[in-house]
C-alpha cells in the first residue's frame, strides 16, 4: 500500500490492491526467534496476512499509508 495506490483507488483507476504488513512479517519471526530460544516457547501463530483495499474501506487505509504505517 502506498499513497500514490491509494489515489488510484480513490479516483477510480485502480479497484483492488492487498495491503500487507511487512513490519509485522519482519519483526514477529524475530520476537519468535527470541521466545523460543530464552523461554522455551513454541512457534508463534499470528496472522499477517494481507487485506484487500478497495473503494469501500481506501478512507481509512490512505492516512496510514502517507505516513508509511500501511
Amino acid at each position: 500500500m502506498s499513497p500514490n495506490t491509494a489515489k488510484a483507488i480513490e479516483e477510480g483507476y485502480q479497484n483492488l490492491v492487498i495491503d500487507q504488513q511487512p513490519y509485522l512479517q519482519g519483526y514477529l519471526p524475530i520476537l519468535n526467534i527470541c521466545l523460543t530460544k530464552k523461554f522455551g516457547f513454541s512457534g508463534l501463530d499470528i496472522n499477517t496476512a494481507g487485506a484487500f483495499v478497495d473503494a469501500d474501506n481506501v478512507a481509512v487505509v490512505a492516512p496510514l499509508a502517507a505516513v508509511e504505517i500501511r
